[in-house]
């Protein structure tokens, strides 16, 4: 294996056929490599909003305090009409 290079395993993914149209247009087009190339882009930005998210929130928590006690959640749910 050549140092740096990714390993990849490949998988079968369902898409709408409208989504694949126009992915494969991009290629076409020459705005993307490859279909592939396409949807390992588009999880590695999901996979990285996610991670942003998670820090937005985890920034949120340790200025408002932390994550809810019991009692705020009991409020909370109590408030929002939660049954859960």
């Amino acid at each position: 294996m050549v140092m740096g290079m990714a390993l990849t395993r490949k998988v079968t993914v369902t898409l709408p056929v409208e989504q694949l149209e126009a992915v494969k247009a991009l290629v076409d087009d020459g705005q993307a490599d490859s279909v592939s190339g396409f949807v390992t882009a588009a999880v590695e930005r999901a996979l990285e909003d996610r991670l942003a998210f998670e820090v937005l929130v985890d920034v949120g928590l340790q200025k408002s305090g932390g994550p809810m006690t019991a009692k705020e959640r009991r409020w909370a749910d109590e408030v929002l009409g939660s049954r859960g």
